[in-house]
């Protein structure tokens, strides 16, 4: 379990923008280790966890794009049946809501266990020892 800071773009949705978004920061040396994207009609989301948080924010602003930054609860699942149930639990009982979750590569990309992140909610980063079994 640990934290990081995760980028959040609001942008218009169109074909390519992910490519486009993806390769200024892989131009950087920007690693991705996890990511989200939705789509509601002409708008679209895009969640970012970065391992150059700092490098990644500048190359998008200076690309015109704005991007909002969070803090987040990363939280690396045991790959066994009931996991996610009982993070979801924890996090509930703990009255955290949350607002969105996506599953990445854990270790920088060395393994493939899911990882759930949990934004928004300011209870999550101040209580992650609740969280293990």
């Amino acid at each position: 379990m640990r934290y990081a800071k995760e980028l959040t773009l609001r942008l218009a949705n169109r074909s390519g923008l992910l490519a486009e978004i993806t390769s200024a920061l892989w131009r950087k040396g920007v690693n991705i280790h996890a990511f989200s994207a939705e789509v509601d009609g002409r708008d679209g989301t895009l969640h970012l966890i970065v391992d150059k948080f700092t490098v990644a924010k500048k190359t998008l602003v200076e690309s015109g794009w704005e991007a909002a930054e969070e803090k987040v609860l990363v939280l690396t699942l045991v790959d066994k049946p009931g996991s996610l149930a009982f993070i979801a639990s924890k996090l509930a009982e703990m009255g955290i809501n949350i607002r969105h979750a996506y599953a990445g590569a854990a270790d920088a990309g060395k393994s493939k266990r899911p990882e759930q992140t949990a934004s928004g909610t300011r209870r999550a980063c101040e209580t992650p020892s609740k969280l293990h079994r």
